[in-house]
């Protein structure tokens, strides 16, 4: 569907009055924060948003190209993207700012919010294609799927990963096959390449501690925010 530029500024105020969570992903680096919209300004074109509180996250998203967002409102799932950010202040606190963006993806269906993995306590994770095992560091997730950096592997989009353990910090163990459904390189000096899977043929037990996983991260990173905003 395509929403006039006046319909996308609407929904972006409606996402800030909400204070709905986003997720902000480099399309460049290893890189994912969660924020929030504090305000728009100059005639509804740019958006004002937090910084995460890690100066590390925040330095390699000021340094992106572009970064794309997600969140979820009235159990619609929200997707849009933006170019580069510019850091500026708001009400004395260091935060980004982007233009109003040209278009977003709204997706009425199970809610697929990915929330990024503290780089503290990131899952372990195990991948098996073809007789070969594979390490994977996953970026983000949701219970549709991860975005992953997985080492020395040569996917392509459409190839099945036929078995891929999560072990979470928190005691839960995640089982599934995943879809490639998209690949990107990453421009740091590691080189790595970022993987977009899509969890496949997901049994009901598995989603369930997916949603137990994605819930705890959320809190997580709420409280990290609430945290972060009284100092």
């Amino acid at each position: 569907m395509i929403y006039s530029a006046k319909e996308i500024s609407l929904y972006i105020k409606k996402i800030m009055e909400k204070k709905s969570i986003l997720t902000a992903s480099s399309a460049d680096y290893d890189a994912s924060i969660m924020t929030a919209i504090v305000d728009i300004f100059d005639d509804e074109n740019e958006v004002i948003f937090d910084y995460s509180g890690s100066e590390e996250l925040d330095r390699l998203i000021r340094k992106s190209r572009s970064i794309d967002f997600s969140t979820h409102v009235d159990d619609i799932n929200v997707t849009f993207s933006s170019g580069a950010v510019e850091d500026t202040v708001y009400k004395g606190r260091p935060a980004f700012k982007i233009k109003m963006p040209r278009s977003i993806h709204k997706v009425q269906r199970r809610n697929f919010y990915r929330v990024s993995t503290p780089l503290s306590e990131r899952p372990a994770c195990v991948m098996e294609h073809d007789g070969n095992t594979y390490q994977a560091t996953i970026i983000d997730i949701s219970i549709g799927g991860i975005n992953a950096h997985i080492k020395n592997a040569d996917f392509r989009a459409g190839d099945i990963i036929e078995r891929c353990t999560i072990s979470t910090p928190i005691g839960i163990e995640i089982e599934a096959s995943l879809k490639i459904v998209y690949v990107r390189d990453r421009l740091d000096k590691n080189r790595e390449t970022r993987y977009g899977c899509k969890f496949k043929d997901a049994s009901t037990s598995v989603e369930s501690k997916l949603q137990k996983y994605v819930s705890y991260l959320e809190r997580k990173e709420i409280a990290k925010r609430r945290e972060f905003r009284t100092l």
